[in-house]
C-alpha cells in the first residue's frame, strides 16, 4: 500500500532584476478567473477521494499497530 501522504512539489520563483516594484503589487493582487460550477463538484470529489484514501491508510497502520501490540502482550 503506497503512501498517499506524498511531499507535494514546490516550486519557488525569485523576482527577476527586470520585475519593477512598483509593478509588483499589480500582479500581486491581480483578481483570479472564479471557478468554474463545472470544476467544483470535480475538486470537491478528488479531495473526498484523497481524505478517503488517506483514512484507510490511516485505518490500515492502526491495525498493523494493534496487532504487533497484541502479539507483543501474547509472547
Amino acid at each position: 500500500l503506497s503512501s498517499p501522504y506524498r511531499a507535494p512539489s514546490v516550486t519557488i520563483e525569485t523576482p527577476n532584476s527586470s520585475t519593477s516594484l512598483s509593478s509588483f503589487p499589480d500582479c500581486l493582487f491581480q483578481h483570479r478567473q472564479p471557478l468554474s460550477s463545472t470544476l467544483m463538484p470535480e475538486i470537491h470529489r478528488e479531495i473526498a477521494r484523497k481524505i478517503s484514501s488517506m483514512l484507510l491508510y490511516q485505518e490500515k497502520l492502526l491495525t498493523d499497530i494493534e496487532a504487533k501490540e497484541m502479539d507483543h502482550i501474547a509472547q
